[in-house]
């Protein structure tokens, strides 16, 4: 059994911490804000998830990394995604939390509007969704190959592309951005390390 004793221990402090859901998903939404200094954003995250820290702003940017990586490293052991570990495309939390909803409270009667469950509670319901809601057809169908025609004719194949199209993580410019930088990923492997000298 997971052991959820949520607390790190931080400089030779254990900082207590609170991993609900809800401030989980607000902390990544802080963290992937770029308008947002490093040093508000470990302020406003740490008092979110650690609220009596009681650290300096210095302190906090430290300790910022090390409550995501505990929280990652539960999320490993609580969540491994069924569905395609190489997708990166099939589930937003915040795209998608209307399905994501709609199946908590279809599959287990959980109004997640309402409910305040712990992070890893949550991904573990998560990762075991019912295959009869929308939300698990959605992830399979993103993730879905585009069928051959020959086989499964061009009506079902016109609706799964369809299905795509409209349920995309991203629109075009994104899907732009995306490759953009999954192809600068590639030239800076290829490229000599910094310092290193041919």
């Amino acid at each position: 059994m997971l052991e959820l004793k949520d607390e790190i221990n931080f400089k030779g402090r254990n900082i207590k911490l609170n991993l609900s859901f809800k401030n989980v998903l607000r902390a990544f939404d802080l963290y992937e804000d770029k308008s947002l200094l490093d040093a508000v954003k470990a302020v406003l995250i740490t008092n979110i998830l650690a609220p009596e820290s009681g650290l300096l702003v210095s302190e906090r940017l430290e300790l910022m990394p090390f409550i995501f990586q505990y929280i990652n490293s539960l999320s490993q052991k609580a969540f491994p995604y069924r569905f395609n570990k190489e997708s990166k495309n099939a589930l937003s939390f915040k795209k998608d939390f209307a399905a994501i909803y709609a199946a908590f409270y279809k599959s287990y009667g959980i109004d997640l509007y309402e409910s305040d469950i712990h992070y890893i509670k949550f991904l573990m319901l998560l990762n075991n969704i019912g295959k009869d809601t929308f939300l698990y057809e959605l992830i399979s169908v993103r993730l879905m190959d585009i069928p051959d025609e020959r086989l499964y004719g061009k009506d079902y194949v016109e609706s799964i592309i369809n299905f795509k199209k409209a349920y995309s993580l991203y629109n075009k410019r994104e899907e732009e951005n995306q490759l953009e930088l999954s192809i600068k990923g590639i030239f800076d492997a290829l490229s000599p390390a910094k310092g290193v000298k041919k």
